[in-house]
């Protein structure tokens, strides 16, 4: 499935910008929210995988900024599911009910609480 979008297209486990750049991930990509040319990316992935930092941050240049931190109350089995704009920032949650804020361009998690 492709989805167009404002400044780049998504190709499954692609990121196809205008300018021509593509940023390859190992997983189909869920969703994709830009903040100022910095681009947050979650990864659809199968819960128990064992890949739970599944939320990245690329620029149009096509260079990976960042790769959520492994956080100690995220076990390996609870990906982030949920990726939503908070203001200025990037509000991911999981499976177990984290829900953390996220500054765009750094990845630093800037305050979390346990949901539901």
């Amino acid at each position: 499935m492709t989805k167009t979008l404002s400044n780049f297209v998504v190709e499954k486990e692609k990121l196809i910008f205008n300018s021509g750049e593509v940023v390859a991930f190992p997983y189909p990509i869920k969703k994709t929210l830009e903040f100022d040319n910095i681009f947050v990316v979650m990864l659809e992935i199968q819960p128990k995988n064992g890949y739970s930092n599944n939320v990245f941050a690329v620029n149009q240049e096509g260079k990976i900024l960042w790769q959520i931190e492994k956080h100690p109350k995220n076990l390996d089995t609870s990906v982030w599911l949920d990726l939503n704009r908070k203001g200025d920032y990037a509000q991911v949650g999981n499976w177990d009910g984290l829900e953390l804020i996220v500054e765009p361009t750094t990845g630093k998690i800037l305050q979390e609480w346990v949901g539901r």
